[in-house]
């Protein structure tokens, strides 16, 4: 328990699936690995995921079951902190989040999983691109 590389690549596996994995495994996903990308170093894709997460959860009335949550809190636990933003930036890209749509979440992390596949590990680079923005 607390393999966060393994984590992250399960997350980003069930994303990838997309529609195949259904709506609500696709929101819980997204929801933990956004609390998974903050210790992995990548604060601004966890900040704009956790956004996306909020708004999603609220619009199609799915959460994140409170066993998981509790599984998060207890590996994130053992991680240690997580990488902190500025409030402000953080408020930001959560509110860039909170527009995104669950295709334009989906296709974000297609885009994340082939992009890393063929060597591209650098996350915080992902939200410059301008196909996310």
């Amino acid at each position: 328990m607390g393999d966060l590389d393994a984590a992250d690549r399960w997350f980003r596996e069930v994303l990838t699936l997309g529609e195949a994995a259904g709506v609500t495994v696709t929101i819980s996903g997204l929801g933990g690995w956004s609390l998974v990308l903050g210790h992995l170093g990548h604060p601004r894709l966890a900040a704009r995921f956790q956004g996306a997460y909020e708004a999603l959860s609220k619009t199609y009335g799915i959460q994140m079951s409170p066993r998981l949550r509790e599984v998060f809190v207890s590996i994130l636990a053992q991680a240690g902190p997580a990488e902190e933003l500025d409030p402000q930036e953080r408020q930001r890209l959560m509110d860039e989040g909170r527009r995104l749509t669950l295709g334009e979440v989906l296709e974000s992390a297609r885009r994340l999983a082939q992009d890393r596949d063929n060597g591209w590990a650098d996350l915080e680079s992902f939200l410059a691109r301008p196909e996310v923005s």
